[in-house]
């Protein structure tokens, strides 16, 4: 009996609840879906670094300290967390996922306690599909947390405007804690909530003044507990003088809250139409003396509460920014973006042909995922520093363990100590290093360079020369936002290499080859080439792609730049993967003997066990 009783409970609540269970269900989806495919960038490998379960707990803090300038709390959970599932970038943007989730049935909660259930379920429904919301949901970073925590204390504090009980008051002052706890940003959100608290207690008539100060200071003592852990870190924030944000452009606001809906335009026209919604709200609130009862805030609040929430969250690191020190990025401003989806969401219920509401409501989610899913490519496309592939790319074909120089190098360690490579890994500008070397100071040895994150390759002329007197480039991979280079000495190079008739004759048969060479131009023994080429039917990712100039069956190995070239995959319509096609070169060819060659390609595939040469008909005369 008892079973029937709570199967038919589970059941009812279905039904009652279904259309919020399945946006849930969507919201998933969205931020689980390719979880791992983007390579950790910059900021997630901080994450990584700072929370390595590796360290012990009594060193974490001084790690946190030393590599962020954001509350620990994330840190620490994280931390946890890969103790308990393991220490990769999946189980961290898993965490984050998991938030995501759980913060768009935050925002139903927090918008039918203000508005009603209708307006809760298309507030839940925009945060589900909002693009930067799915993206910061797959990020490694403590965004979502913060997001969370701050959506949870509006929701307590709402509650506790409602019904100024000491058990509300314990409530929001642990969730505003949290907040704070979470992200620096939570302050001006918190100043936000003391205002609406503030103007509530003086201009709201029939409140209990007293509970309600009594309340209020109840709250304020918990979370002055509950932050005393934080407050070290508090001080060291306090103290910045300087900070790596660049300054605010004259369109930089334009540009933030734009970036929120991905950029797309049509998003950006159809929430022009919700805000006129919104606006006629605020209109037929001024029109009604309609008092409202204790169970529900009266509608001019809501609309108070959200204005300060943006406002005010927004123009205390504005007034800094121009005043101190640069405080405006787009993923600190997510704490009003919650805020801006409720007021959408406002809007477009406040129509009152329920069928047109519901039109737009539908409209507007599906040209979002048609956006993020069909025209961004969010979940295929490559939008993250390649950090992962570039140190792949070293692993690969580092098997005499040359160093590695790079500008970046706490950010290598936790991809080599991964698959346990302890290569030497050196501090230093490619310019600097070089002309260490050109002093004497370094040996000429071979090495590989490393950078990316907005650093391209762009070395001085002296730099250039040095490296073309004394290195070839043996191997080279430029992904998106991280490249590497393989400088081996000329006397040590191993770029000759002799075929047997035999050997050449099953080279050249191989068929299975497809191959295009989109650029090619030689002059003044400058070689400069772009293409691709693949196996057919054959996953490209394992293939390695080698130029050659040949010369009846001696081929000599010139400098090749893998190429990510999804657009070979796209074009072909292939079923298969062809990313890893690409290859390009663009180099002086001194070294070369003189003579007559032929540019050879010349494709490997170890997994496959397959061996094929593709000879371009130009003919390359070194003299």
């Amino acid at each position: 009996m008892k079973k029937m009783i709570m199967r038919y409970k589970l059941i009812k609540s279905f039904v009652v609840n279904y259309k919020l269970i399945l946006i849930l269900i969507l919201a998933t989806i969205l931020r689980f879906y390719n979880l791992d495919f983007q390579s950790p960038w910059l900021d997630e490998i901080h994450s990584l670094n700072e929370s390595n379960p590796n360290i012990s707990i009594f060193d974490l803090y001084e790690r946190i300290k030393m590599g962020e300038q954001l509350p620990p709390l994330y840190f620490y959970i994280l931390y946890f967390i890969f103790k308990l599932f393991g220490y990769s970038i999946a189980v961290a943007r898993g965490f984050s996922a998991l938030l995501g989730v759980i913060t768009v049935y935050s925002c139903f909660l927090l918008t039918k306690e203000l508005i009603n259930k209708r307006t809760a379920l298309v507030a839940a429904l925009f945060m589900c599909v909002n693009y930067y919301m799915i993206f910061y949901s797959q990020e490694a970073r403590p965004y979502m947390l913060f997001t969370l925590f701050m959506l949870f204390s509006y929701y307590r504090m709402v509650l506790f405007i409602k019904s100024h009980s000491t058990k509300n008051a314990v409530w929001y002052g642990v969730a505003a804690c949290f907040m704070i706890h979470s992200h620096f940003v939570g302050f001006f959100t918190l100043f936000a909530q003391f205002v609406a608290l503030i103007l509530y207690f003086i201009l709201k008539e029939g409140v209990n003044r007293k509970q309600l100060l009594k309340g209020g200071t109840i709250a304020a003592v918990v979370l002055l507990i509950l932050y005393i852990p934080a407050f070290d870190a508090l001080i060291s924030l306090s103290d910045i003088k300087s900070f790596w944000i660049r300054p605010l452009a004259e369109d930089g606001l334009t540009l933030i809250y734009t970036s929120f809906f991905g950029k797309s335009e049509i998003i950006i026209v159809f929430n022009l139409i919700f805000y006129f919604g919104f606006v006629y709200w605020l209109f037929e609130q001024g029109k009604s003396n309609i008092k409202k009862t204790g169970e529900k805030l009266a509608e001019h609040w809501v609309s108070i509460i959200l204005i300060l929430w943006i406002s005010l969250t927004l123009l205390i690191p504005l007034i800094r920014t121009y005043t101190s020190v640069p405080m405006i990025l787009g993923r600190y401003l997510i704490a009003i973006l919650p805020a801006i989806i409720i007021i959408l969401a406002i809007g477009v219920t406040r129509i009152k042909n329920n069928f047109l509401s519901a039109t737009l409501v539908a409209l507007y989610s599906i040209f979002t995922l048609v956006f993020i899913i069909i025209i961004e490519d969010y979940y295929v496309s490559v939008k993250k520093a390649q950090f992962r592939e570039s140190t792949s790319y070293i692993m690969e074909r580092n098997s005499k363990n040359h160093k590695v120089v790079t500008s970046l190098p706490v950010y290598l360690p936790y991809f080599f100590q991964k698959e346990n490579k302890n290569y030497d890994i050196i501090n230093s500008d490619l310019n600097v290093f070089i002309e260490d070397q050109a002093q004497k100071k370094r040996p000429i040895k071979a090495f590989w360079y490393f950078d990316g994150h907005n650093r391209k390759y762009n070395p001085k002329k002296e730099t250039i020369e040095f490296l073309k007197k004394n290195y070839i480039i043996q191997d080279s991979y430029t992904g998106f936002q991280a490249w590497t280079r393989h400088y081996v000495v000329k006397e040590e190079s191993n770029i000759k290499v002799e075929f047997t008739q035999a050997e050449l004759t099953q080279l050249l048969s191989m068929s299975q080859i497809k191959s295009y060479v989109e650029k090619f131009n030689f002059e003044q023994n400058h070689l400069s080439v772009k293409g691709w080429a693949i196996f057919k039917n054959v996953n490209s990712k394992n293939t390695e792609i080698r130029l050659m100039l040949f010369n009846n069956q001696t081929g000599y190995l010139i400098e090749t730049t893998d190429k990510i070239r999804s657009d070979v995959t796209a074009f072909l319509k292939l079923d298969y993967n062809a990313d890893y096609s690409g290859f390009e070169t663009n180099m002086d060819l001194d070294y070369i003997p003189k003579g007559n060659y032929l540019l050879g390609i010349w494709l490997k595939n170890d997994v496959e066990n397959i061996n094929g040469l593709f000879l371009y008909k130009e003919e390359i005369k070194i003299q």
